[in-house]
């Protein structure tokens, strides 16, 4: 079961990150059953678009798990939150869930989700890194710009004399220009 954003009349990043994986996708079920990897057992992927709604995609989860074929696992899980509430439901239908996409720091509590997995690292593994680059240039203020996300949540405060400025903005408003324009009011050019 392929859990993702497809709808095309969403342009947004994350429909994009949904469709855009689709040709490696197909890509790769293609060589596995060239190769004759899982024989006798067939691969097969059906997709479910999530729309990045919490709502729609928990009951396209629920739809794929009732109206069948019977599930081995799950793959997908771009949103955060959607990734997040059907991570919660694994457990129930002991299904594991691959993500290639999902990077908020809480999807790593094993004792919450135990049955999700992801093939990128956390955010929390990437600050640290990012923090390095900051302080290897010495750059003393940062701003973050995010969007209806927990991203970027742990570099946060004022580590090592860095005076950081986390700034959120609702996909229902999200304006670049005005976010920089707020950025550039509240802390000078």
């Amino acid at each position: 079961m392929g859990l993702m954003p497809l709808s095309p009349a969403e342009e947004d990043q994350k429909s994009k990150i949904g469709r855009g994986v689709l040709p490696a996708v197909q890509l790769a079920m293609d060589q596995i059953r060239n190769e004759s990897l899982l024989h006798p057992y067939f691969l097969d992927l059906r997709l479910y678009d999530t729309e990045c709604d919490n709502a729609k995609g928990l009951k396209a989860f629920y739809d794929a798990i009732k109206y069948g074929p019977n599930h081995l696992m799950v793959f997908g899980g771009v949103c955060a939150t959607v990734t997040s509430i059907i991570a919660e439901s694994l457990k129930g239908w002991n299904l594991v869930q691959l993500s290639f996409a999902a990077t908020t720091p809480e999807l790593a509590d094993k004792k919450k989700y135990p049955y999700f997995f992801r093939t990128v690292p956390s955010d929390n593994a990437v600050n640290p890194a990012i923090l390095k680059f900051l302080k290897y240039y010495r750059w003393k203020r940062v701003g973050t710009l995010t969007q209806d996300v927990q991203r970027f949540s742990e570099t946060c405060g004022k580590p090592h004399g860095l005076h950081s400025m986390a700034l959120h903005a609702s996909s229902d408003v999200w304006d670049p220009a005005e976010v920089v324009r707020c950025l550039i009011l509240v802390y000078g050019a």
